[in-house]
């Protein structure tokens, strides 16, 4: 899902993201969001592939709103895995993925 205004700050995030030696992503853990976030063209997958572009090699993967699935571990390995898998075929190495 996109949010308003998401393309007037992608400039913005490029510019930033240009100049850090890190990045924090920020996943939202809700059903649906998630999976709509991470889908073909999702914003979630799209952030994480310009971090990489711009040369980001370590990044902080924080999965939020945990209190919508009861704060349930299976949901949190669940998003961990996945994410994991799309990150590393983009070029994030696992070592340098925290969560």
């Amino acid at each position: 899902r996109w949010s308003p205004g998401h393309r007037d700050f992608v400039p913005t995030m490029i510019s930033g993201a240009s100049l850090a030696n890190a990045a924090v992503l920020v996943i939202e853990s809700t059903r649906g969001d998630f999976e709509g976030g991470f889908s073909e063209g999702g914003q979630t997958k799209e952030h994480a592939i310009l971090l990489r572009s711009l040369g980001l090699s370590r990044i902080v993967v924080c999965v939020n709103k945990m209190d919508d699935s009861g704060f349930s571990e299976d949901r949190f390995n669940t998003i961990k895995e996945q994410v994991g898998t799309f990150m590393t075929k983009v070029g994030f190495k696992g070592d340098d993925i925290v969560y």
